[in-house]
């Protein structure tokens, strides 16, 4: 039998064992006022690599939001309306980084907007 865990709001820090694997969940939140390029969201612990799970995203403006690695996207842009919001998951991790690969967003307006990121490093 399969273990499924919501890590949506599953405390961070605490080892989970899903399917046979162990690992502890991280969750990333990050809230921003205007414009980002390129902004590192999750920084992976020297020699390891993040295995994104989910990622959720709200916006108070529209505007188009960009989840990428090394200037490649892991999520294609989306596009939000005002006070709009998307929460992205899969059945397992929707994105493996390499060593030491970091999380990145852009944004193409100002207003109030935020990025949730799931998942755990290894």
């Amino acid at each position: 039998m399969t273990l499924q865990v919501n890590l949506i709001n599953y405390p961070s820090g605490i080892p989970v064992q899903d399917a046979g694997a162990y690992y502890t969940p991280i969750t990333k939140t990050n809230t921003f006022f205007t414009v980002q390029t390129d902004t590192v969201v999750w920084t992976p612990a020297a020699g390891k690599r993040i295995h994104l799970l989910g990622a959720e995203f709200s916006t108070s403006a529209d505007m188009d939001i960009q989840l990428e690695s090394n200037n490649v996207d892991v999520i294609p842009p989306l596009y939000f309306i005002a006070n709009g919001g998307a929460n992205i998951t899969g059945p397992g991790e929707i994105w493996r980084g390499g060593w030491d690969e970091t999380l990145t967003v852009t944004s193409t307006a100002s207003g109030n907007w935020s990025v949730k990121l799931w998942g755990y490093e290894n």
